[in-house]
């Protein structure tokens, strides 16, 4: 049977905005914004390369009362200094080049658009709101959920297989999540350090890869193309 999508699901970070250089040099402008010496955040990311901006910054504040410095604050304090300055910088940077138009084009032909991030809900949808995106997509989700666990949100309010469904993103987080739920996968990467893939880059080279988003509707054309051959 043919494949007709009927849906596209967005990461944020990285593939519609250019916001992971953003999110990544944060971490030391919080820990500067406290008079601490953003060398030892650095250190502590580079020991521990899985924490999210809530462990890296309970683990700053513990060993920093461990070693007896005076008045530091606790995790939660970092973690919404952090918040501040992502949402602030956020809100006015750039998009991913082409992602406004493929947007247009999606929404053209009727297809749902959804947005299924890593960052916590409690901070993507105000930036979504400010951005003036909401309007653009049935459903913003986010953390804690994790991405596969929101893929099957939209399908079970959808009504959508996994084989009708196309997850865009910049991440191995992404390219991993469509692979378990089932749906295709269409990578995107720039060529440029100046996107801000530091850490998360995909590891494997997906089948369909973008480097402007504007390129994503004629890849679901392929896609489309390729299962009606079969």
């Amino acid at each position: 049977m043919a494949a007709v999508i009927k849906a596209v699901v967005f990461d944020f970070d990285g593939t519609l905005v250019l916001s992971n250089r953003i999110k990544y040099d944060a971490f030391y402008q919080t820990a500067e914004a406290h008079g601490l010496d953003r060398e030892r955040v650095m250190a502590l990311r580079h020991a521990h390369p899985g924490f999210n901006r809530h462990e890296i910054f309970a683990e700053l504040s513990r060993q920093l009362r461990a070693e007896g410095f005076a008045d530091i604050p606790d995790g939660t304090t970092f973690v919404a200094t952090y918040a501040d300055i992502v949402t602030r910088e956020v809100t006015r940077c750039a998009w991913v080049p082409g992602a406004e138009a493929a947007l247009d084009s999606l929404a053209a032909r009727r297809l749902a658009l959804f947005i299924n991030s890593a960052t916590p809900s409690d901070g993507l949808l105000p930036i979504v709101e400010r951005r003036g995106m909401r309007a653009r997509f049935q459903l913003v989700l986010g953390g804690p959920d994790s991405k596969i666990a929101n893929l099957n949100r939209i399908a079970q309010q959808t009504g959508l297989a996994p084989e009708a469904m196309v997850m865009v993103g910049d991440g191995e987080d992404d390219r991993v999540a469509a692979a378990a739920f089932g749906c295709h996968f269409v990578g995107v990467e720039f060529e440029t350090e100046a996107h801000g893939r530091p850490a998360h880059r995909l590891t494997e080279k997906p089948r369909h890869l973008v480097s402007d988003l504007a390129g994503v509707p004629e890849l679901i054309d392929s896609i489309t193309a390729d299962h009606s051959a079969g």
